[in-house]
C-alpha cells in the first residue's frame, strides 16, 4: 500500500514560500470614479478548474472556457432587487477594432457601473453569465421588477432541456456573487468565483489517468491489476433527468461556495424519454469525457438502492459488448458510493469507472434501468471542479488536492488551507522545507517547526483539510 501512495503523493507535495500570495487573476488598471457619481466595478471572473481547460468531442476548448455576456443583479441588505446591468468586456474597451471581441476564455475581466452606495448601506452582486444561449433566460432576467425578492429573482432565470446539452457546442451558464459590499471607489476591483449550471458524467473502462498538461482523462481498459476488462463500450443513456437546470442555486443549497444539495426545477423524463433522447454514442469503444452534461438531481430520496423509488431516481445505463458476445448488453449503474446514494450537484465532475464485467448484461436500456445491478462493478468518483483541481488514481487509490501550493505574504501570523480528497488509509506528506509528518489512521496530526505550523484534520469521510500557519514574517 505504501508504495501505490508514493506514487500518488509524488504530484502532490505542498510547496510553501514566503511570496506575495496570488488567489486569482490580477485585476488590471480600474478607472476610479467620485463616489457622488457612478462607480466602475470591474468583475474578475474565475470559471472552475479542470472542467474548463481541455478539448472536448462536443465542445471545442474555446466555446467550453469562454464567458460571452454577463449580466449583474444587484440586491440591497434586504435582498430586495435595486437594478440589473449589463457587464462590458474590459478587452472591448481598450481594443482598437470596431467590433466587439468574442468573450473571455476561462475568465476574465468585465465592468459594470453602478450607482454609489449610500448612508453605509451595502449591496451584493450577483454575477450570470453566459444567458443568451439560453432560450428567454436575458429577457427574463432584465424583465425583473425593482423589488423582487432574490428567491424570485433566481427562480425566474433557468433553461429548459428537451434534448441532450452541448452537444453542438455552446457556452454554459455559470453563477456566482461577491456578498454584501459597499459600491464605492475603495470596492471597485471584485473577484468573483463562478460555479456551472450543470453537472458533467464520464463514464470509462478500466483505470482512469490524467493528463496534467491539458486535463485530459483517458482510461486503459485495464483493471488494478492490469488485466483487460471483457466489455466494449458503445453507449451510454442518461435515465430520468430533469427537463430544465436553474442559472443560480438555491440560497439554502450552497455552502462554502460548493452545491451542497441540488436546485432542481421542473420534473423528470420517462424512462422511455431518455432511452431515446439521452444516449451518448462512444466511438472508441473505451470512455466518453466531456460530453454528457446534465442538471442537477435528487438521487437520494430518502432512501437506497433497489428501493420504492428505483424507477424513479436518475441513473445511467451503460451498453456494449462483454466478452465474445454478438448482441449488446445493458447494465444500470446508480449515483452511489460505498452503497450510498448521492445527489447530482452542478458543478461536480461524476466518473464512473467500470473495473469488472462478469456477464452479459439486460436486452434493452429500460429493462436494465428497471432491474437490479448485475454483472457489472464500476467505481464511481465525484468531486466539486471549484474544490478539488488536481486529481491522481492508481486504480485503487485515488488522491485529489484543492492546490499543490500556497503562497503568503512577509507579514506572517497568516494561515492557508488545503482540502484533501482520498481514499487512502494512511498517508504521509513530504513538505518542502519541513521533515515528514506522518499519521495514522486517525488523520489527526501536527507538525511545527519556527517558520510554519502544520495542522492535519479530517473533516468528512474521505475528505480532509491541511492547515498551514505562517509564524514569523520577512523583510522584503
Amino acid at each position: 500500500m505504501r508504495n501505490s501512495f508514493k506514487a500518488l503523493l509524488f504530484a502532490a507535495t505542498i510547496i510553501l514560500s514566503a511570496s506575495c500570495f496570488r488567489d486569482y487573476a490580477e485585476p488590471g488598471p480600474v478607472d476610479r470614479q467620485v463616489s457622488d457619481g457612478p462607480v466602475e466595478i470591474q468583475l474578475m471572473l474565475n470559471a472552475p478548474g479542470e472542467f474548463t481547460q481541455a478539448e472536448t468531442r462536443a465542445m471545442t476548448y474555446a466555446q467550453e472556457n469562454t464567458i460571452s455576456d454577463v449580466r449583474v443583479l444587484v440586491f440591497d441588505q434586504t435582498g430586495k432587487l435595486t437594478s440589473v446591468k449589463a457587464g462590458e468586456n474590459v478587452a472591448d474597451k481598450t481594443a482598437t477594432q470596431t467590433t466587439p471581441s468574442t468573450g473571455i476564455s476561462g475568465g476574465g475581466s468585465f465592468s459594470v457601473m453602478l450607482d454609489p452606495s449610500m448612508g453605509g448601506g451595502t449591496s451584493n452582486l450577483v454575477v450570470l453569465t453566459n444567458l443568451a444561449g439560453v432560450q428567454g433566460a436575458v429577457a427574463a432576467v432584465e424583465g425583473l421588477a425593482v423589488n423582487t425578492s432574490y428567491a424570485d429573482a433566481m427562480n425566474a432565470v433557468f433553461g429548459n432541456v428537451s434534448a441532450p446539452l452541448y452537444t453542438t457546442g455552446g457556452t454554459i451558464p455559470m453563477w456566482g456573487e461577491t456578498g454584501q459590499i459597499s459600491i464605492s471607489p475603495s470596492n471597485a476591483q471584485q473577484n468573483v468565483k463562478l460555479l456551472r449550471s450543470v453537472a458533467r458524467i464520464d463514464v470509462g473502462v478500466g483505470v482512469p489517468s490524467r493528463n496534467s498538461a491539458n486535463d485530459a482523462w483517458t482510461w486503459s481498459g485495464k483493471n488494478a491489476t492490469n488485466e483487460n476488462v471483457p466489455f466494449k463500450l458503445t453507449g451510454v443513456y442518461v435515465m430520468r433527468p430533469n427537463d430544465r437546470f436553474a442559472v443560480a442555486p438555491a440560497v439554502a443549497n450552497v455552502s462554502g461556495g460548493k452545491a451542497t444539495a441540488p436546485t432542481a426545477v421542473g420534473s423528470k423524463f420517462t424512462a422511455a424519454v431518455s432511452s431515446t433522447t439521452f444516449n451518448y454514442a462512444v466511438a472508441n469503444e473505451l470512455f466518453t469525457t466531456r460530453s454528457i452534461y446534465t442538471p442537477e438531481a435528487e438521487v437520494i430520496m430518502n432512501g437506497t438502492q433497489g428501493d420504492s423509488n428505483h424507477k424513479e431516481r436518475m441513473a445511467i445505463v451503460v451498453c456494449g459488448f462483454y466478452g465474445s458476445d454478438a448482441t449488446p448488453s445493458y447494465y444500470r449503474l446508480d449515483f452511489a458510493k460505498g452503497g450510498n446514494l448521492m445527489n447530482v450537484l452542478r458543478n461536480r465532475l461524476s466518473q464512473f469507472n467500470i473495473t469488472k464485467v462478469s456477464g452479459s448484461g439486460y436486452g434493452s436500456a429500460i429493462e436494465a434501468y428497471e432491474a437490479n445491478a448485475m454483472n457489472m462493478t464500476a467505481e464511481i468518483y465525484s468531486w466539486d471542479e471549484e474544490e478539488i483541481s488536481d486529481f491522481q488514481f492508481d486504480g485503487t487509490y485515488r488522491f485529489g488536492v484543492s492546490t499543490r501550493s500556497v503562497e503568503f505574504s512577509a507579514a506572517g501570523g497568516e494561515t492557508r488551507t488545503i482540502v484533501i480528497d482520498t481514499n487512502v488509509p494512511a498517508i504521509a506528506f513530504s513538505l518542502a522545507g519541513a521533515k515528514e509528518m506522518q499519521t495514522g489512521d486517525t488523520f489527526d496530526g501536527s507538525y511545527e517547526n519556527e517558520n510554519y505550523k502544520y495542522t492535519l484534520g479530517n473533516t468528512a469521510s474521505e475528505q480532509y483539510t491541511l492547515t498551514v500557519e505562517s509564524k514569523r514574517s520577512y523583510t522584503i
